[in-house]
């Protein structure tokens, strides 16, 4: 699903990715971040969530910025704690203090609700 073919939830949410006027909550909650990947000279990022099917992928084009934060290096993957995406911007914060914000032009989520 393209992020901008979604109808999203409109409710001035603010946090850490700032004021939205939309904002959308993907439900990730307690799977792991198996594999994140950038194609620095494409712009591309692709971040892979372990499912208990098999892995997911959350994939971005037209990267502008990327932020993260690993909060335990070299440790195994924690649980994502929440997902966030809004127009143009994914945070994924992480339990026990990690967190992944990115700007990008395009961003898709895979279908999980």
């Amino acid at each position: 699903m393209r992020l901008s073919e979604t109808s999203d939830v409109r409710n001035g949410a603010s946090g850490a990715l700032g004021s939205l006027s939309t904002l959308r909550l993907v439900d990730f909650h307690g799977l792991p971040i198996t594999r994140l990947t950038v194609d620095w000279a494409a712009g591309v990022l692709t971040i892979d969530i372990g499912a208990g099917d098999g892995e997911v992928a959350i994939r971005s084009s037209g990267l502008r910025r990327l932020s993260v934060v690993w909060a335990v290096p070299g440790a195994p993957s924690q649980p994502i704690s929440r997902v966030d995406v809004g127009h143009e911007k994914l945070n994924i914060e992480i339990q026990g203090g990690g967190h992944i914000s990115i700007e990008a032009s395009s961003i898709e989520m895979p279908d999980r609700h």
